[in-house]
């Protein structure tokens, strides 16, 4: 048995260590899932087929119904411990359903106290390195017992040695490197500025609050915690957005696609219309943003009660549907996730719940208006205050086991309680499931025509000669032929060698750009040879990346370059076989290394990197001039 020490003032695992000095001391963490991925497969046929013909809400319905039905087939029987999602990749460019080992009974074994987990604070937060003891220690149990994988990573006391491989597992962060402009002026215009001003008002709520004593501190840390990571992220977000260079960039890119579109009747056909439909979706969505942000989306009813109630009045109603037809939250494959939070022991406090709802309660008046039906419905006669009051005193929602019993009593017990959080939920849940149906349409179809722009962008891709080259020379995304490009745009001046680097590396003949193409395979005389560029701003790099080098090199006249142009450094050889890719990348103290793809050391650090050359500053008469982009010239 774990213990049953939950989180108070005397039980204060915030400010004070946590150390389990055996398995029957430790922790049971109620909202803790642990997933082990065992299996990815491609369903993207199955999904494809399944829309086929189909669009707006005919589409999404067939999208969902065919998710759900391959989710379920996937748990089975056994969902209680196998979890299944069909996860969208490259805005449905793509669909892999990503099965899972699940694990609810996880308990804690050790935590620092805060002072050492979040050393140096939160100036410190986001930099590398940080100097701190920011990990816990959590055992997975399966039957009262605990789990024995077959295969795991094990543990190092000595950690990582000189040149060893090094892997960091985790999840990439996405990108919305595929939203049109309209898309992201949504963004920058609208969600991200009300919602990073509600965010500053929370935290000046859960500051004052938990300043008021020892216990208050304890109870509203984690949340202030969340919030203020969440306002720092999507700060960055706005001041990047609100760059004119980036949407200079994105327009110059959304011009090309269009115009690469146009310039095919069937193309046009196919895709000529998807940023027209995606614009009148983000119209949509800006005309019902504040209304669903406060009804639906949580901002209104910031209180774990009317989550709980929302919770347990829509499964009723969900679950009495068939699988298909159910929101995806409340799917079969979904519900074991969904009933771990709602029967969780993680206690409820009833003070802080009042300060919570109270406030969002006066923002739902002040945003949507006094005159505004729903603030009626919600409010009546009310004060916020009185209101946030009422219900949680007079609710029994913080016991598990009341929650637990509406659940299985399913929709008469719904039907039949008298809880003031059921009765408000019931009221209002039709209004915000309105508002949800009506944000997903507009998002299932601006997700449907991304899809199609995605296809489109890929087509265009493959008809760049530059794309062409970079899959000749062994590189997936930036070579040399942009930086050629865009310094020849930005830098006419200058002048390139007219020798390979090395006697041992010939050149590869000319492309059908009137480029140098390299020779791949052979050894370089010097296998450590990158070129350094100093000098470069990040919107350059942003261009360069985006594979823009004309206004790469429009970014580089603007802004100058501060020091040499390029110099040659020498890497080291790697000492034990491993992969070494040194791409285009923003380094602000350094400027930007393009380099090379070692395989191995045994192959050398050069081996695929032959091709580079000094470039440099020179009136040599044996050097020929760089060449204009898109001007042919003799090998």
């Amino acid at each position: 048995m774990s213990s049953d020490k939950k989180p108070s003032a005397e039980h204060d695992y915030i400010n004070h260590v946590f150390f389990a000095k055996e398995q029957k001391d430790e922790l049971r963490c109620p909202e803790i899932e642990l997933n082990r991925l065992d299996k990815i497969t491609d369903v993207t046929a199955r999904v494809k087929a399944a829309t086929e013909g189909k669009s707006g809400e005919a589409y999404s319905k067939a999208e969902k119904a065919i998710k759900s039905a391959i989710e379920k087939e996937c748990a089975g029987k056994d969902s209680a411990t196998t979890r299944c999602d069909v996860v969208d990749l490259y805005h449905g460019g793509v669909f892999s359903l990503y099965q899972y080992h699940r694990i609810q009974d996880v308990r804690l074994a050790f935590a620092p106290e805060l002072e050492a987990a979040f050393f140096g604070g939160d100036p410190d937060n986001f930099n590398f390195p940080r100097y701190d003891l920011d990990m816990g220690l959590l055992r997975a149990y399966e039957n009262g017992k605990p789990v024995k994988p077959k295969d795991y990573f094990p543990f190092s006391k000595d950690g990582a040695a000189e040149g060893e491989m090094t892997v960091i597992v985790g999840n990439p962060g996405g990108t919305d490197r595929q939203l049109t402009v309209a898309q992201l002026e949504l963004a920058r215009d609208d969600q991200l500025v009300s919602y990073l001003l509600f965010l500053a008002e929370r935290r000046g709520l859960l500051t004052q609050f938990r300043n008021e004593n020892a216990e208050n501190w304890r109870i509203a840390q984690s949340d202030l915690f969340g919030t203020e990571n969440s306002y720092k992220v999507l700060r960055g977000r706005l001041s990047a957005l609100q760059d004119p260079a980036v949407f200079d960039l994105k327009r110059a890119q959304e011009t090309e696609l269009r115009e690469f579109v146009d310039a095919d009747p069937a193309r046009r056909q196919k895709y000529g219309a998807a940023w027209d439909e995606i614009a009148k979706a983000v119209a949509v969505e800006r005309n019902i943003l504040g209304h669903y942000s406060y009804v639906e989306g949580g901002r209104g009813f910031y209180t774990r009660y009317y989550d709980y109630a929302r919770m347990l009045v829509r499964g009723a109603a969900e679950r009495s549907k068939p699988d298909a037809e159910r929101l995806r939250e409340y799917t079969d494959s979904k519900l074991p996730a969904l009933t771990q939070r709602l029967f969780s022991t993680a206690p409820v406090y009833a003070d802080y719940e009042k300060v919570k709802l109270g406030w969002s309660l006066t923002k739902l008046r002040e945003v949507l208006g006094t005159g505004d039906a729903f603030v009626k419905k919600v409010l009546g006669n009310e004060s916020p205050e009185a209101l946030a009051k009422r219900l949680v005193e007079g609710s029994k929602l913080g016991d598990p086991a009341v929650r637990k019993a509406l659940w299985d009593g399913g929709a008469d017990a719904i039907a039949e309680s008298d809880d003031p959080f059921i009765v408000l939920a019931r009221a209002v849940d039709g209004d915000a499931l309105e508002a949800l149906h009506q944000l997903r349409r507009a998002g299932d179809v601006g997700g449907e025509q991304r899809g199609n722009l995605l296809g489109v962008r890929e087509e265009l891709l493959e008809l760049r000669p530059l794309q062409r080259a970079a899959a000749r020379s062994g590189h997936g995304e930036l070579t040399r032929w942009h930086l050629v490009m865009a310094l020849a745009a930005a830098r006419p001046d200058l002048e390139r060698p007219a020798e390979p680097v090395s006697a041992s590396q010939p050149a590869g003949g000319v492309d059908e750009d009137g480029f140098q193409r390299p020779a791949i395979g052979r050894r370089h005389a010097d296998p450590g040879r990158a070129v350094l560029m100093q000098g470069f701003e990040p919107r350059a790099a942003v261009a360069l990346r985006a594979r823009q080098p004309r206004i790469a090199g429009d970014a580089l006249r603007r802004q100058g370059l501060r020091r040499g142009l390029m110099r040659d450094i020498h890497a080291p050889r790697l000492s034990t076989p491993q992969t070494l890719s040194i791409s285009l990348v923003a380094r602000p103290a350094f400027g930007f290394y393009t380099g090379t793809k070692a395989l191995g050391a045994s192959r050398g650090i050069g081996e695929r990197s032959g091709w580079l050359t000094s470039w440099r500053r020179t009136s040599s008469k044996k050097s020929r001039p760089m060449p204009t982009p898109g001007a042919r010239r003799s090998p």
